[in-house]
């Protein structure tokens, strides 16, 4: 779902640039998608995870995979 998203991002963000070019440009790119309402499709906060969650999808991954050792052959 997150690419269906970026790639419609992109598109609406290269269609606004296009009218942007194509008018007198008075006015910054910014000044113009404000002026338009532009506004993203996805948002781009990542979501910040603490070392204690980290830990849990470790262990969880852990179930299916077994890590190897540095220099382990396998």
């Amino acid at each position: 779902m997150e690419f269906i998203f970026y790639v419609q991002e992109v598109e609406q963000e290269e269609k606004i640039y296009n009218q942007w070019l194509h008018t007198q440009m008075t006015q910054s790119l910014k000044e113009f998608k404000d002026q338009q309402k532009y506004r993203p499709l996805r948002k781009n906060k990542a979501k910040s995870t603490t070392k204690e969650e980290q830990q849990k999808a470790l262990d969880f991954a852990s179930q299916f995979v077994k890590p190897r050792k540095e220099g382990e052959v396998s």
